[in-house]
C-alpha cells in the first residue's frame, strides 16, 4: 500500500457514511455490498472517445498486425491462441520494459487489444477506459485500456502480458484467463 492510503481511505469512508445512512433510511433492508469495481468506474459510463477510436483503429489493424507475427492463422480469437499470443509477445518482447518502449507500440497495442477481445468475445467482459489528462495518476485502470464483467471482474490485458513475459512458464495467458470468469 502507499504511505497514507489507509488514512485516505478513512477520510473517503467518512465522507460517505451519510450517504450511506440515507439510504438505509429509504430501505432498511438495504446493505452495502463490495463490488470490487474501482471508483472510477461506472456500469453506465458513455464510451471515451479515445477508447472507441482505439478500438476501431485495432479493429481495422488487425489482418496487418496479425499478418506480421508469421502467425496469422493460429490467431482466431481462440481462448486456445492465447498460447500463440504469449509466445509471439516472448520472441518479440525480451523483457517487462520493452513492453513500454516507443519502437514496440504498435505490436504491443495489438498485442492488448487481441487479449481483450478474447475476453470479451468469450467471457462477456466490455471495453473501458479511464482517461488520464495530467498523466500522474499511479491508479493501473487510469490510461490504460482493459475489459470487465458485470460482476467487477477485470482484467487489464497490457499487465497480463507483463505476468506473461515474466514467466517461465508456458500457458500463463490461457491460465490467467481462465480463471477470469
Amino acid at each position: 500500500m502507499h504511505d497514507g492510503y489507509e488514512a485516505r481511505l478513512d477520510d473517503r469512508l467518512g465522507r460517505r457514511e451519510p450517504m450511506l445512512a440515507e439510504r438505509r433510511s429509504e430501505d432498511s433492508s438495504w446493505q452495502p455490498r463490495r463490488t470490487g469495481r474501482s471508483a472510477f468506474r461506472t456500469a453506465a459510463a458513455p464510451a471515451d472517445p479515445w477508447l472507441t477510436n482505439w478500438l476501431a483503429s485495432r479493429a481495422h489493424g488487425f489482418p496487418e498486425w496479425s499478418a506480421a507475427t508469421g502467425r496469422a492463422d493460429d490467431l482466431d480469437f481462440s481462448p486456445e491462441s492465447l498460447l500463440t499470443l504469449e509466445q509471439i509477445v516472448r520472441r518479440r518482447i525480451p523483457a517487462r520494459e520493452a513492453l513500454h518502449e516507443p519502437v514496440h507500440d504498435d505490436f504491443v497495442q495489438g498485442a492488448i487489444w487481441y487479449l481483450g477481445e478474447i475476453a470479451r468475445r468469450h467471457r462477456g467482459a466490455r471495453w473501458r477506459y479511464t482517461p488520464d489528462p495530467t498523466g500522474t495518476s499511479r491508479n493501473p485502470y487510469v490510461g490504460r485500456p482493459f475489459v470487465e464483467q458485470d460482476d467487477g471482474n477485470d482484467a487489464i490485458p497490457l499487465l497480463e502480458l507483463e505476468a506473461a513475459v515474466l514467466s517461465d512458464e508456458t500457458g500463463v495467458l490461457l491460465d490467467r484467463f481462465e480463471v477470469f470468469d
